[in-house]
């Protein structure tokens, strides 16, 4: 989609990054995208807006308020551009650290600037660093005195990131990735019993909460927790139905989040300049510096612990359901479908078939006389990657029901990959990812044949019968192989994944899903066929060895997480 000749606008991040960002390359967006859910939709977030920010933290299974942040932030969302203003800080700090280590406290009333414009994200701190009185309403769009007043410059490339989409909680777009509209609800604004930061610097009781009514949305993200945002009903003079309350999960690298948003204000067409307040300093004489500067590896997040979440995706209490308010956009009518996503309820003749997710199909059976499960897992629908050529395909096992890339001991996830080798040819390949690679601390360099860690499938102790079959009428792959076991599990962990390109980097999709059937398979090898999809594919070969090509394996929401002590979800 396009805005003003040569823009490119309404562009959304790939993979799960896209289910709330921005591509980093989008002029930015515009509330009318064509084709969207959202498509002139009243409840998305303005495109220009001010709000004041209060930012509060729960740690796990408690309701004690842990740490309390104030500030202000600034969105221009139809030019990709954000700027938040930290002001004031008590207690301990959330990110990357449980909220029970109490040399993460914090007290200080200084102020710090975050801006993030396209794919990358500045930091600058200040010689006085007490707030000026001049910015506090956020209008006077003058940079003279902050610029004099810096101290520090830093920026972080965020790859694949941009900024938030001003519909980003309304649709289910991007890889990984849900939304649920809840409706109406009276809710306290700012909420009973809450506490902020008096002038001394104390936690101190909130009286003046009163309800409003909003309609709440929640989105599901990669980690399989959730957000939840509501959206004030009644709008003002102003004709605004502005984000009053956001429900932050901590995504396993910290504490929840509630973020209350006060004293809106639209921004004038001309409230440029405090987003380009790094290039005022660096255009005075100043150093902007690379915080990555120097170091090896990608933008991953430091290995920790992982911290719970009381936003845990509860299968018991979500349902999709996508509704944007949109005077364009008309939802699809519901399938009824036969058996629901990730959960084996079916028997397709004598094999047990389990929906992995949109378009993706396994069929499971347990092979008695040679000890193994047989699995054939089948991608649909696919499109050309942005080389031309299928992308790559992979299938993880997890050990448990945790919905994550690689164990949180920090052990390797072993992953069933289809690459594309140099001659064209569709090849299964096994591989080890460790939280390293998920990470970015990992390059595979061009040329090496055979090299660990990408090996053929079919050469890995515990599997056999290994094949991969394309068909180019339904544009689809399917991998059959078997796959050791004494005796028949009871359930199965798998996640499937599908990239960005027929190169092994970021994934455009990635879904966990459980295979909980294994009758015994029939006499004959399973067949290593669609399920009920059409005419018998092609068999490509299985022996070739890829070539891989350099990649970066940053996952697209680390760098997000690794920006989280600035606020980038506010």
């Amino acid at each position: 989609a396009g805005g003003t000749t040569g823009e490119i606008t309404c562009q959304i991040a790939p993979g799960p990054a896209g289910a709330a960002h921005q591509a980093p390359f989008s002029s930015g967006y515009r509330t009318d995208c064509p084709g969207t859910p959202s498509e002139s939709s009243p409840y998305q977030w303005p495109l220009r807006w001010t709000a004041e920010v209060e930012t509060k933290s729960l740690s796990y299974d408690s309701d004690t308020i842990t740490y309390v942040s104030q500030s202000r932030v600034w969105y221009r969302l139809d030019r990709n551009w954000k700027r938040m203003d930290n002001y004031r800080q008590k207690g301990t700090v959330p990110f990357f650290s449980r909220s029970t280590e109490d040399d993460d406290f914090v007290d200080r009333a200084e102020r710090n600037t975050m801006i993030h414009r396209g794919g990358k994200m500045y930091f600058i701190t200040y010689h006085n660093d007490t707030v000026p009185d001049d910015d506090e309403d956020g209008d006077d769009g003058d940079n003279s005195d902050d610029v004099a007043n810096i101290k520090t410059c830093s920026w972080l490339d965020l790859a694949i990131v941009g900024n938030i989409r001003p519909d980003w909680f309304l649709d289910a777009r991007g890889g990984a990735t849900d939304a649920q509209y809840l409706g109406n609800q009276h809710v306290y604004y700012p909420g009973t019993g809450s506490t902020a930061i008096d002038g001394n610097g104390n936690l101190e009781a909130l009286t003046d909460a009163s309800p409003r009514l909003v309609k709440q949305w929640r989105k599901t993200d990669f980690a399989s927790q959730y957000f939840t945002q509501s959206t004030k009903v009644h709008v003002g003079d102003d004709g605004v139905h502005w984000p009053l309350i956001l429900n932050v999960p901590g995504e396993g690298f910290g504490d929840d989040l509630l973020q209350y948003y006060q004293n809106h204000q639209l921004l004038d067409e001309d409230f440029t300049a405090p987003f380009h307040l790094d290039e005022a300093f660096v255009a005075a004489g100043g150093e902007c510096t690379n915080m990555r500067q120097g170091q090896e590896g990608g933008g991953g997040p430091p290995e920790m612990e992982y911290v719970p979440s009381n936003l845990e995706k509860d299968e018991n209490a979500w349902v999709s359901n996508v509704w944007t308010g949109s005077p364009v956009w008309q939802a699809p009518a519901k399938d009824n479908e036969d058996f629901a996503a990730g959960v084996a309820s079916a028997i397709v003749g004598e094999l047990a078939a389990t929906d992995a997710g949109p378009s993706t199909k396994v069929t499971s059976c347990y092979n008695d006389n040679a000890q193994a499960v047989e699995l054939s897992i089948t991608y649909s629908d696919l499109s050309p990657s942005s080389d031309g050529a299928l992308p790559w395909l992979g299938l993880s096992f997890r050990d448990d029901d945790d919905c994550v890339m690689t164990p949180r001991d920090g052990g390797d996830a072993e992953v069933a990959l289809v690459l594309t080798d140099e001659f064209g040819a569709l090849v299964p390949t096994h591989f080890l990812m460790s939280p390293m690679t998920k990470g970015g601390g990992m390059s595979i360099s061009p040329g090496r044949n055979g090299a660990a860690p990408f090996t053929p499938l079919d050469e890995i102790e515990g599997y056999s019968d290994v094949s991969v079959a394309h068909s180019d009428t339904k544009d689809s792959v399917t991998l059959t192989f078997s796959k050791a076991f004494e005796t028949a599990p009871e359930i199965m962990h798998l996640n499937y994944a599908i990239g960005l390109t027929s190169t092994f980097g970021y994934h455009n999709v990635r879904t966990c899903f459980s295979v909980e059937t294994f009758p015994s398979c029939p006499m004959e090898t399973m067949p290593k066929v669609e399920i009920a999809m059409g005419d018998a594919p092609s068999l490509e070969s299985s022996n070739g060895t890829p070539t891989i090509s350099p990649s970066i394996f940053t996952f697209a929401v680390a760098a997000v997480i690794t920006a989280a002590a600035s606020s980038i979800f506010g």
